[in-house]
This record gives structure tokens, sequence and C-alpha cells, in this order.
């Protein structure tokens, strides 16, 4: 027993002498220059072993290299395509003493690789091995072809991966890279667990891809990614297609789209959004393409969904593609100077009338942060204060000018057509708008547009105006075009028409311009031209069952002010909707004035004669009655007049025109 136990003890104190005297007994020097060529002609690429060349006892049995290079292309950017410090081999010993090299395990020890694309777009890490490393190798002493050369795994520790693109000028450079790789062998799946650093950002990565050898030939392979840090989570599981090309599934999460895009050296100057983005679907890419279909994307609470295409071969991408989103919130995008950004930031709807339009400066930098076409469907549409409902818009993006076309589109009840062309290619935007609608609820659209809310009504609204300006305040200073209005069954409220037009001294009185006083109209409408924000109409009428009226005047959009001349008529008719606007009856003519938030109603002086002449002449009234009526009476007979007292000399009848005057200080 004991003899046996000493025998083995004896085997042992053997192989421990045996693998300590290993590194002085085996010549691996000699193997430098076959090392060398066996690497090079399965490569493509010289190596070098500039180093000393060591056989390892610990932590396993192997082969230390020193100072490794393997070769760059020729005419590449740097003089080689890796280096390292160090190389260590782990090989079986067996083998190694019969000449043949059996790899274990590698370690790369602080491993820096170039990797580059020239102007014709070849890249350095094609994999070219030499046939006529075969026969060469194949004798005695060969070491065996690397291509099937079995592994246990590689360790890369501190490592580092530089890219450069000649046609762009690109440099990335992935440094503090910790990597266990899981590889028996080149035609065999290889899994990759680690971290690295990029551009300051620490990231965790995990692969999974199932044949190296295709890889390496820029063939077909599954492949399983992810990529985690503080600012992105992303994965992909679908198959690599070669260099630049993959197509499967993706999803992609940022807490903050702003700070990736300021990571990723293309910062965002839009003063709000862009923060939490959440991105899904399945990617086809080739080149500068990716090509998303089945998307479905979660930006600052807005969700789209469709197919989208994004090329990044030029400075600005171009995007294409159709969408459909839930709430579109351009405010959130288009926001003036000083906002704070976030989901909620948006620019500030129109100033109150009584200081104005903003004179903030709006952002429309977003229009030149890409190119492209796409055609939405959008359930709902805010921009400044203008708020859509369900519409398709057909956009074009070019260079910062926006050609958008609405067709049919949702508008406070109404639905129409209209045309958009914002124009942000200089430093003072411009636009134009064309627009039709039917239906439209004016009480909502004013109110939101220009802060008017004492309007209401349905009917028809078209529009064709352009202008210039950088802030709220330069567009409406600037705005020209022309249009029209044709509302019905609405009403007007804090003034009632038809009080005024009934008696100067309720006009004069301010009974008739009440809160709580309302024109109720079944008809109201007219033209107008517009011209440096001044707005001109010359035929405004207004229609209900006993008053006419016409009208004729400005409205400064700019300023917010309005100069309007406005001609009543009482009429003694039930016609409203359709009825003649010329029917006979009292008309006194006034002015409303003032900034529309605060209007005046005052008689025009100037135009009372005429209109009490045109009224007495087309309806039978009498100059008597008239009076009697300005002045309270009831009756032109002074009141206990005896019967004989009316044998009296007549008076001369008065002249209307010249009691008019007169009421009124007139000569």
């Amino acid at each position: 027993m004991w003899r046996a136990i000493r025998i083995v003890l004896i085997v042992i104190l053997v192989l421990v002498v045996i693998v300590a005297l290993l590194p002085f007994v085996i010549p691996v020097d000699a193997y430098r220059s076959r090392i060398e060529q066996i690497a090079t002609n399965a490569t493509g690429h010289a190596l070098t072993i500039k180093g000393d060349l060591r056989l390892t006892v610990f932590p396993s049995l192997g082969i230390q290299a020193d100072n490794v290079t393997l070769a760059n292309v020729e005419g590449g950017k740097h003089p080689s395509l890796a280096s390292m410090n160090g190389l260590r081999v782990s090989v079986k010993l067996l083998p190694l003493l019969s000449g043949n090299l059996q790899v274990s395990k590698v370690v790369l020890n602080r491993p820096v690789i170039h990797l580059e694309v020239d102007k014709a777009g070849n890249h350095n890490w094609t994999v070219t091995p030499k046939e006529s490393a075969t026969a060469e190798t194949g004798q005695s002493g060969s070491l065996g072809n690397v291509q099937n050369t079995r592994f246990d795994g590689v360790t890369i520790s501190g490592g580092e991966i530089t890219y450069y693109d000649a046609r762009s000028g690109t440099n990335e450079a992935i440094s503090d890279i910790d990597m266990d790789i899981a590889i028996t062998s080149f035609d065999k799946p290889v899994t990759l667990d680690g971290q690295m650093t990029l551009r300051k950002e620490h990231f965790s990565v995990a692969a999974k891809i199932a044949s190296p050898d295709a890889f390496l030939k820029n063939q077909t392979t599954p492949v399983d990614l992810s990529l985690t840090s503080d600012l992105v989570q992303a994965s992909f599981k679908g198959q690599l297609n070669g260099p630049g090309a993959m197509q499967g599934k993706l999803k992609f999460d940022t807490p903050s789209l702003r700070k990736l895009a300021s990571w990723a050296s293309h910062p965002i100057t839009l003063a709000g959004g862009l923060q939490t983005m959440s991105l899904q679907g399945t990617l086809n890419a080739k080149g500068d393409t990716y090509a998303f279909s089945a998307l479905k994307l979660v930006l600052d609470g807005m969700t789209l969904t469709g197919d989208l295409s994004v090329n990044i071969a030029q400075d600005i991408p171009r995007v294409n593609g159709a969408l459909a989103i839930d709430d579109l919130n351009l405010n959130t995008y288009i926001a003036s100077t000083g906002s704070t950004g976030g989901k909620n930031s948006a620019a500030p709807p129109p100033a109150p009338a009584q200081t104005g339009w903003s004179t903030k400066p709006i952002d429309l930098s977003v229009f030149r942060l890409l190119n492209g076409h796409l055609n939405l469907g959008v359930k709902s549409l805010e921009v400044m204060s203008l708020k859509i409902g369900r519409s398709v818009i057909d956009a074009t993006l070019n260079n910062g000018v926006l050609s958008a076309n609405l067709s049919p589109i949702t508008l406070y009840g109404g639905l129409g057509t209209a045309k958009l062309t914002v124009n942000a290619r200089g430093s003072v935007p411009s636009l134009h708008n064309a627009l039709q609608f039917n239906n439209l609820q004016i009480k909502p659209f004013l109110t939101d547009t220009m802060g008017v809310d004492r309007l209401e009504g349905t009917g028809q609204f078209t529009l064709d105006v352009s202008s210039t300006g950088s802030s709220p305040k330069a567009i409406m200073d600037a705005l020209s075009g022309k249009g029209g209005v044709t509302f019905k069954d609405g009403k007007i409220r804090g003034v009632d028409l038809g009080a005024v037009a009934r008696t100067i001294q309720t006009a004069l009185s301010g009974a008739a311009t009440a809160d709580n006083a309302s024109t109720d109209f079944t008809e109201m409408g007219g033209t107008f031209t517009i011209a440096r924000g001044v707005m001109t109409n010359k035929d405004f009428h207004l229609l209900n069952p006993f008053l006419r009226i016409s009208g004729a005047g400005t409205v400064d959009l700019g300023a917010r002010t309005v100069n309007f001349v406005v001609k009543p008529k009482l009429v003694a008719t039930a016609q409203g909707q359709g009825g003649k606007q010329d029917l006979a009856g009292i008309g006194i003519p006034f002015n409303i004035t003032g900034p529309w938030s605060n209007l005046s109603y005052s008689p025009d002086l100037s135009g009372v004669a005429q209109g009490i002449m045109k009224s007495l002449q087309g309806g039978g009234i009498s100059a008597k009655g008239l009076l009697d009526g300005f002045l309270g009476k009831g009756s032109a007979e002074p009141q206990g007049a005896k019967p004989d007292e009316k044998e009296k000399p007549k008076r001369e009848k008065p002249n209307p025109a010249d009691l008019i005057k007169g009421l009124f200080g007139g000569h």
C-alpha cells in the first residue's frame, strides 16, 4: 500500500519538476517565426512579436508574447490594425510536445484595435487567409490551421477600439474594454459579456453571434445584442448580413433624447421637448439607411406608429415614412426663447388684448434638423394657440422649408383643407397659409387664435395669407392676404346693436353695451383683404328678423384694434337669413372703435343726417314722429289743446335733415 502511494508521489513530483523545467527545456523562441507566419497567413495581416516569447506555467501552461502587432492594410491611417502589450495563449501540453498547437484560452492585455474605412468605402478588418499557408503548415512542425483551432475563450483586459471613416471624417474611440468571450471555434456560437466606455459614458455589453466565421467573411449570421447605460437601453435580435447590414427586432429607450443627442455630438438647440423616448419595431439597416417597420415610438408622451426610414449619409438626416400620431403638440418644440423645456413646455397662447402679441422670438430650428417626407394621420394637433382635430398631414421638409397639405382637417367642429408653407431657412422665418372650412365654430376659433371671445356662430371661413417675422407680433404686423366669412345662427356678446340702432340716447348711455347685452343673428359675414397687418372690409352684413346691419372698416391685427362704421336698419319684417339687406327702416350709423377687448360705440355724426334721410325716403316715417321719438314725446299735439285752436295759422313744416343737424349741433 505504502509502496503504491510512494510511486504516485514520485510520479507527481516528476511531473511538477518537468512542468517547472519546461520553460528551460522547450525552445519556445524557436516558434516565433512560425507563429508569426501562421498568423499572417490566417488573417492576411502581418503579425510581429517584438518582445519576449516565453512559455508560462502559471496560471496555466501556455505561451506569452509581449509587444505584439498586427499590420494594417496598405495606405491605412495607423501602421497597425491591432497592437497589444501582451498576448498569452494557454495551450494543451501533449499536442505542444508533439509540435502541434491547440489553444484553450487567449488573453489580450491592453489591446488597441484601429478600424478604418477609406474614401472608397473599403474597410481594413477583412480577414483574407492565404492558401499558400496550407501546404507549408501541413508538414512536420505544423502548428495547425488557426481557423480550425478550438478555444475555451478569449479575455480582453483594458482594451481600446478606434474607428475612422475617411468618407465623413468620423473619429470614434471605445476605451476601458473588459470582455469575456466564450468561443470554442470560429464556426460555433460565441457569447460576449463585458463593459466599455464611449465618450465618457459607461456601457454594459452582452452579445451572442451564431457564427464568428460567417461574420468575419461578411456572411449572414444570427445575432443577439444588448447595450445598457444610464443614458440608453437598447437591444437587437436578428441577423447580421455583412458590413453595416442587419435585420431584426429593435428596442431602444432613453430617459432623455436631448441628452443622448448631445452625447452623440448632435446637440439640440430647441428650447423644449425631446426628453423620454421609447422605440420598438423591426429594423432593416443597410449602409447609411435604417428602415423601421411596425414601428411604435413614444416621445414626450406622444405615440407614433407606422413605417419610417432614416438616411444619415448627409449632415442632415433624411426621414421618410407614414405614421399615425395620437396627440401632437408642436408647441413642445416650437417654443419661445426662454422656455424651460420638458413635456409640458409650450408656446404661450396669444397675449391678452391689453398687452398685445408676444414679442418673444419663435424658435423654428426644428425645421432645420431633418429633411424628408412624411404622411401623418393625426388625432389632434396643437400649434401656438391653434387646436386642430383629426387630420391627415402630407408634409415635406427640405433644408428648413416645410410644405404641408392638410386634407381633410378638422378644426373647431369644422371640416376643410389647408396648405401651409414655413420657410425657416433664413434668419427671419416666412409663412404662407391657405385654408377653407365649413361648419367652423367661431367662438373657440377666435378665442384661441386672436383672443376674441365675443362672437358665436357656425359657418364658412376662407383665408389665404402670407407673412414674415420672428415673433407673433412681427408676424401679425406683416400679415397680408385675403379671406371671407359667413356665419349663421350666432350671437355677438357685449353689445345690443338693435338697441344702438333704435336711439342715439341708448347708444350714448351704454345700456346697449353692457356685459349682459347681446345681438343675435341668423347670418353674418363679409370678405376682407389684409395688408401689412391691417384687415379691410367693405361688405360686412348682419341679418336677424328685425335688424339689418351693413358695415365697413379696418381691423389692425398687429395693434389689435378696430375702426369700423356700422349702418343698422330696423325693419318690420321677420325675414332673417337670406333676407334683403336694403330694406327700409330707421338707420343711425355708428362707429365701433378701440381695442377689441374693450370696444367703444359712438354715433357717426357725419352720417346721421344722411342715414335718417334715406330712412325717411324709403320707409314712410314722418319727420314729426321721428322728432317725437328723439325727444321722448308720445304726440306732436300740445297737451290740453282745444278744438278751435286748430284753426290757427299752421307753422312751416320742418325739414327732417335740419332737425337732425340741429339735434346734434349741426348747421
